[in-house]
């Protein structure tokens, strides 16, 4: 294993003394607190890291001379283990605090590939510092290309001792404050954190995650543009959620034809959202709050954008009247029964030809438990329905049934590559896991011909962020493993796509048409499939 350009490990006049008393011992725990005096110079935000920047330097590759180590064995976290004069001193059997009968400070350094890091600490002036306190990083005496961004490590030295990696590592500007004598904080490597399909990373920091193992399949697992990935990954990051946000399936080559839902008014019932989100700003005819009482949500921006999005959604003209609902009042339907009354009233208003096509509602307010009020959702469903208004809903109680399929990410326009399997959100009867609603994956095997099926992973979403000052950032993420309710807005805009095609055609008789032009498989499943289902509505 290398080693700095000092090969014994003794620090320039720091022969003579092999291992620290207590005094010296103490006096390294005390460099905890010369940190606050030099946070305030941190510049380094979360933003530095995202996956959609690369990091300043101030300096080229060129101008960096080259390392003591490779860079790859110091990125990871640690965890110290021992305090040493010299690197030869160490011995994981019998460290050097211990025979001095001084308890060694908790410290967890972890190091990123872009020069920075992170400390945790144990020490009274690291507690209000929930993140750890930062800090960068240099290899040896390699140049500091990170100047004026809080206190420097130096990794002077990396040794293999009994199948594990020790890092000796000098906190120099630090233990000059602290007038501490020379000498080495030793780290042990903390095994490696992997990641696993389906792990849902949005606002994490992954510098310090393993992905030898799924560099090529960064779309299995959900993030957004505020995870931090490692430089490695962070371009096959971007690559996906640029791919995310294909709808598939020919729907960007039915746009090109110039057919867009251009024109066809839709509802949505549904969570809360920001009307200013770019990604459909603009198409919101009217809002209304019906008792959430939030600016914006997850759920509310998401069906938006797979419904009439500019990049993602299946229908990008039409125009969306708004009910926004407080889905977290868990079971009662009389909101959807309010929602729905008002989308009904609105359309009374509007001029033949410019009638409310469609109605998306995420959950599936009809089931008798542990539901209430449903009695007054499914009056105001049929009031719906005979005023011309499809309604769409997550029920299998009548009629036809949109049901959840995964489409290939490599590739997303081939219909006959959809698999029946979907994200189903278990919270019906939270109680059955412990009172928490769980994700759970139904591979069906039994086709049912009312269900039509509609692609629902693999999708970038717009997404609303709530600042620190009360505003709103507008944002982006994905999801891999997406849930039913994001079927509605999908079929939703292929409906609105046919009704612009064919204006005059009812709501029985589009979804009909739907089903009939749908890509059955071996088993019988059917799928949605949008440019046979607008090929037949245009001969």
């Amino acid at each position: 294993m290398p080693v700095a350009p000092n090969p014994g490990g003794n620090r320039p006049g720091g022969g003579g003394q092999k291992i620290f008393g207590p005094a010296a011992v103490t006096a390294l725990a005390v460099m905890g607190v010369a940190v606050l005096l030099i946070r305030f110079v941190y510049a380094v935000n979360a933003e530095r890291g995202g996956f959609w920047q690369k990091p300043e330097t101030g300096q080229s590759e060129a101008e960096i001379a080259p390392p003591c180590l490779a860079d790859e064995e110091i990125w990871g976290a640690w965890s110290a283990e021992d305090c040493v004069e010299n690197v030869e001193d160490f011995d994981p059997k019998a460290p050097n605090h211990k025979q001095q009968g001084v308890k060694l400070p908790y410290y967890r350094a972890e190091f990123f590939d872009d020069g920075t890091a992170m400390i945790k600490s144990s020490e009274p002036s690291f507690i209000s510092a929930s993140e750890g306190v930062p800090c960068r990083w240099t290899n040896g005496d390699a140049p500091d290309i990170l100047p004026g961004i809080g206190e420097r490590v130096v990794v002077r030295a990396i040794k293999r001792i009994d199948g594990k990696d020790y890092m000796f590592a000098d906190f120099a500007e630090l233990k000059s404050m602290a007038e501490a004598p020379a000498g080495y904080y030793v780290f042990v490597k903390n095994k490696p954190k992997y990641v696993y399909p389906g792990d849902d990373f949005r606002n994490r920091d992954l510098r310090n995650y393993d992905f030898s193992q799924t560099k090529e399949s960064i779309h299995s697992v959900s993030f957004n543009e505020n995870t931090i990935f490692p430089s490695t990954v962070r371009k096959a990051a971007l690559r996906v959620m640029e791919r995310g946000a294909n709808p598939g399936l020919g729907i960007r080559g039915l746009h090109g034809r110039g057919i867009t839902g251009k024109g066809v008014n839709v509802a949505i019932i549904d969570e809360p959202l920001d009307a200013g989100h770019p990604e459909y700003g603009g198409k919101i005819a009217e809002y209304k709050d019906f008792g959430s009482g939030a600016a914006s949500s997850a759920q509310g921006p998401a069906i938006a954008g797979l419904l009439a999005g500019d990049s993602m959604g299946t229908a990008p003209g039409v125009n969306i009247y708004y009910a926004a609902v407080p889905a977290w009042e868990m079971y009662d339907a009389q909101y959807y029964a309010s929602a729905l009354d008002w989308i009904i009233e609105i359309n009374a208003g509007l001029p033949e030809g410019e009638k409310i096509k469609v109605a998306c509602i995420s959950p599936n307010p009809e089931n008798p438990l542990p539901w209430i009020n449903v009695d007054k959702y499914l009056a105001s469903f049929m009031r719906a329905e005979k005023e011309g208004i499809l309604v769409l809903d997550c029920t299998n109680e009548h009629g036809a049934v949109l049901g959840a399929c995964s489409r290939d990410y490599e590739n997303p326009e081939d219909v006959s590559l959809c698999k029946p399997k979907g994200a189903y959100r278990i919270a019906i009867a939270p109680y059955h896991y412990d009172g928490e609603a769980r994700d759970i994956y139904l591979d069906e095997e039994e086709a049912d011909e009312n269900m039509l099926r509609v692609p629902i992973s693999c999708k970038t979403l717009p997404e609303t962020v709530e600042l620190a000052d009360g505003s709103h950032a507008y944002k982006y993420r994905y999801d891999s493993k997406g849930q039913l309710s994001w079927a509605l807005p999908y079929a939703a805009g292929v409906l609105a796509m046919g009704w612009q095609v064919r204006p005059g055609l009812g709501g029985d008789e589009m979804m009909e048409i739907l089903f009939d032009t749908a890509q059955i498989d071996s088993k019988g499943n059917k799928y949605i499939c949008p440019e046979a289902f607008i090929d037949y509505l245009g001969n």
